[in-house]
């Protein structure tokens, strides 16, 4: 299962289809903007092929190939093992995905290659009229979206009476099959429990013989080329994608009993990767709950050399003049950060003119101050780097306290800390003045030894921030071998359970 990048279904297959007569490429990595997610429209294909057998004038015949398709984009193509350039060999290897790989020997006997439409009856929907609530009163499952939650639908949201499915264009897909979305949630797969009518974002999938193709083969098959379903849904000019494709997709089909030996090896290799993503996700939860219940006991400390405090004892709030919508523009020389964009890029822009004269008369915070959202989510935090920017008046505050009293760095890690959520014991959608001058803040006396609290908290986040990175790479490892492995099976190429790890 290949990622989306950018790339329309018709493209990627037109590209790969011109690959596969080339014996000697066995792989064509993708690498450049398109690998690391930060194409534009009408970005380059940068391509790297690899194989042994593969010279300059084979590059060029196929390059030849490329341009004279029907392909809306400029395919840069190299080969890898011809490549001079050090660094841009170290790109392709660090960021490069496969974008095709040749299927050595092709399907195996006995397996054949049909189109979805041949074996299989592909089943709309539609929504009984809103306006009739007895329609809703019934027991028959009704499913939407938002139903598939989960791989396996047991229940709906919404059930209908007999009457709905006789006056309206929804159809009851038998128990057992696959239902996939085709309008909103591209890419969502799910087999039913039960007897369920669909609405018309869905399509019910229905084998037109049993002893042909296996559910829960179609239900794998399905997971494997959803991407496919994603690419076609989601060009420029289609809104979801339309029934003629869906049946025209092409399905491996081997003998049922080794589609059944498949879904087997399948089901199992999925259990224990769940299992393993499951545990990983755990140490990932628990990394973050020890770091978080240590910060939280540094700052209920409250032990000799301490003193308590409210924030509004320890400075005042301030915040920067407002600034209008008209004086602001989409590209110019001074950053405005709103709510939205606190602590991310910015979308908007003042004047030079604007900022001096402001910065000038009114609040400004100094480098190394502590910014904090007052709305939104609330108590997300940013140290002001001193570099020109300027800030939306009330939504985004500071606190111009004595860092003889109370350090900087000492302060952001309490806002880390706090419990913005509720003050007072009420919940607030906004931190007023108010608000935040009334939290307390225990604090040691001394600044020397805040100071030393601090390079604590850096050196346990730290070590964290490891931990983490070791268990997200864990979880991605896991889903990239679940694709591995469903690449492997409609291929031919999963003979055994082992083959499967």
């Amino acid at each position: 299962m290949m990622p989306n990048h950018g790339l329309p279904s018709q493209t990627t297959q037109s590209i790969k289809e011109i690959l596969s007569q080339y014996p000697q490429v066995e792989k064509a990595m993708l690498y450049g903007s398109r690998a690391k997610g930060t194409f534009k429209n009408g970005s380059d294909i940068d391509l790297c092929l690899i194989g042994e057998q593969i010279d300059d004038a084979l590059v060029g015949e196929i390059a030849s190939e490329l341009d004279d398709s029907s392909i809306p984009y400029t395919v840069d193509l190299s080969a890898f093992h011809l490549l001079d350039h050090a660094k841009l060999r170290e790109h392709i290897e660090r960021v490069g995905v496969v974008f095709y790989e040749r299927v050595v020997g092709g399907l195996p006997e006995g397996w054949e290659i049909k189109k979805l439409g041949e074996v299989c009856d592909v089943v709309g929907g539609g929504t009984p009229s809103k306006k009739n609530l007895k329609f809703y009163e019934g027991d028959i499952l009704w499913a939407t979206v938002r139903d598939m939650k989960s791989e396996i639908i047991s229940d709906t949201e919404f059930k209908i009476t007999e009457e709905a499915v006789k006056k309206s264009s929804t159809n009851i897909i038998p128990k057992g099959n696959v239902i996939i979305a085709t309008r909103v949630g591209l890419g969502k797969v799910c087999l039913i429990e039960k007897d369920t009518a669909i609405n018309q974002d869905l399509r019910g999938i229905v084998p037109k013989k049993s002893k042909q193709l296996d559910k829960g083969f179609l239900f794998q098959w399905f997971k494997s080329i959803s991407h496919l379903i994603v690419e076609e849904g989601t060009g420029a000019t289609v809104q979801g994608v339309k029934l003629p494709f869906i049946k025209d997709l092409q399905i491996p089909l081997p003998p049922l009993p080794e589609q059944q030996r498949i879904v087997s090896i399948l089901d199992e290799a999925f259990a224990a990767i769940a299992k393993a993503k499951a545990n990983a996700e755990q140490n990932l939860k628990n990394a973050k709950e020890l770091f978080e219940s240590y910060l939280q006991g540094v700052f209920e400390k409250k032990g000799d050399g301490w003193e308590e405090k409210t924030i509004g004892e320890i400075g005042n709030s301030k915040m920067c003049k407002r600034i209008f919508k008209e004086q602001t523009t989409t590209v110019g020389d001074i950053p405005f950060y709103k709510i939205g964009t606190f602590g991310k890029e910015p979308d908007a822009y003042i004047s030079k003119d604007i900022y001096d004269e402001f910065r000038a008369k009114y609040s400004f915070p100094k480098k190394g101050d502590v910014l904090i959202s007052a709305s939104g989510t609330i108590g997300r935090r940013v140290r002001y780097d001193g570099e020109p920017a300027y800030f939306q008046d009330s939504n985004i505050v500071w606190i111009e306290n004595d860092e003889k009293q109370v350090s900087n760095d000492f302060l952001f890690e309490f806002y880390g800390a706090c419990n913005w959520g509720a003050t007072k014991g009420a919940t607030i959608s906004r931190l007023y003045n108010d608000n935040l001058k009334s939290i307390k803040i225990s604090f040691p006396k001394s600044v020397e030894d805040q100071q030393t609290i601090v390079r604590q908290l850096y050196a346990l986040r730290a070590e964290t921030q490891k931990l983490e990175a070791v268990y997200q790479k864990k979880i991605a490892d896991l889903e990239e071998l679940k694709k591995s492995i469903l690449q492997k099976a409609f291929a031919g190429q999963l003979k055994t359970a082992e083959d499967a790890t």
